[in-house]
């Protein structure tokens, strides 16, 4: 989960941007945030974002490589392990990946 989480924020995050990851318990779950200052997802494009084989940039306008399918095994993943996944974003100014699993 973190390897994928990691790369996408290192894939789409610009020389010079920043990523952190932060993990702290929350009740009796671990709660885990991979933050970015890469390109950001546009609100529109959010919802679908965890959708087998789903890309923000259309086949035609691709600038990043990849399947699609990353996002969409780390929720099952999350979900496996009883957990959640959500994602905060802005366009221009960043990402957000947090996920929580019981500990």
């Amino acid at each position: 989960m973190l390897y994928n989480l990691i790369g996408n924020a290192i894939k789409f995050t610009t020389e010079g941007g920043y990523i952190h990851v932060y993990a702290k318990k929350v009740l009796n779950n671990i709660e885990i945030e991979v933050k970015d200052s890469g390109i950001g997802i546009h609100p529109d494009d959010q919802k679908d974002l965890f959708e087998p084989f789903t890309q923000v940039d259309s086949a035609l306008t691709r600038n990043y490589d990849g399947s699609g399918l990353g996002l969409a095994i780390v929720k099952k993943y999350v979900e496996m392990h009883r957990g959640s996944i959500r994602v905060e974003s802005e366009t221009g100014k960043g990402s957000s990946f947090v996920f929580e699993i019981p500990l």
